[in-house]
């Protein structure tokens, strides 16, 4: 696949819908010719616990949703085998056979994540890359992705930055905030943090602060992209201030 790669100068136009860019150089022109068909967009992250019915990402599930509305997503979520063994626990195997789950039109696989609890932090991203990687391959064999997008810097985003370069594809990073804002607490975490943000094609940010985070970690200023988190109009909007006053016993 070392033949696909490309420089990453579209892809996160075409990715996300609205991008306020901190570099004008790369905006593509009026008459340049655009892709007909969206790019297809290899997800790979962490905690999707709540695709079954475990945890809480609901963020991140309203961010794929959207995503798969405008693209074709496949998705790759480890579960930490701590996590999955609480989780037999408490409810039983969750996980079919092949620990692939379907919901709400997202289809995720969910290899295992072996790593060492509070020890060896250092070694989280070799470990999540050694987890992922037969679902990865698996999935860029099957899926054909165009670009692995990866919301979420360490030990996700170098692990895709790792699989996705060595298997010719551009790499996009997410940085949600505190993957960037507390990696000074977590030295064993700053290298490979500062090494997938050098090395991506492209990083997503939802605030100037941050973008001024990942550049100073090493980020490429014209691969840095500003798109604040969006909000669902047609759930969260003003409603009628007397009725509110008179549900708090206000009026």
């Amino acid at each position: 696949h070392a033949a696909r790669r490309h420089p990453l100068t579209r892809p996160p136009v075409l990715l996300l819908e609205r991008t306020e860019d901190l570099v004008v150089a790369d905006q593509p022109h009026a008459d340049e010719e655009v892709a007909e068909l969206p790019p297809r967009a290899l997800v790979l992250l962490q905690h999707q616990l709540e695709l079954l019915g475990l945890g809480h990402s609901v963020l991140d599930r309203a961010e794929l949703q959207r995503l798969a509305a405008l693209h074709p997503v496949s998705v790759i979520a480890p579960i930490h085998w701590t996590d999955e063994i609480a989780g037999r626990r408490r409810q039983g195997n969750l996980l079919p056979a092949g620990r692939k789950v379907t919901r709400d039109g997202l289809t995720v696989d969910h290899p295992r994540y072996y790593f060492t609890p509070k020890v060896l932090r250092s070694w989280y991203g070799a470990f999540y890359q050694w987890s992922v990687r037969p679902a990865f391959e698996r999935a860029v064999a099957e899926f054909r992705p165009d670009l692995i997008f990866a919301p979420w810097i360490y030990p996700d985003g170098w692990s895709a930055v790792e699989l996705g370069h060595r298997a010719g594809l551009p790499v996009v990073l997410k940085a949600h905030g505190s993957d960037v804002l507390l990696v000074n607490r977590f030295p064993a975490r700053l290298r490979g943090t500062a090494d997938a943000l050098r090395r991506a094609d492209g990083v997503v940010v939802v605030s100037r602060d941050l973008a001024d985070r990942v550049v100073a970690l090493g980020a490429d200023p014209a691969h840095v992209r500003l798109v604040y988190n969006g909000v669902d109009a047609a759930l969260f909007h003003p409603g009628s201030r007397a009725e509110a006053r008179a549900r708090l016993g206000l009026a």
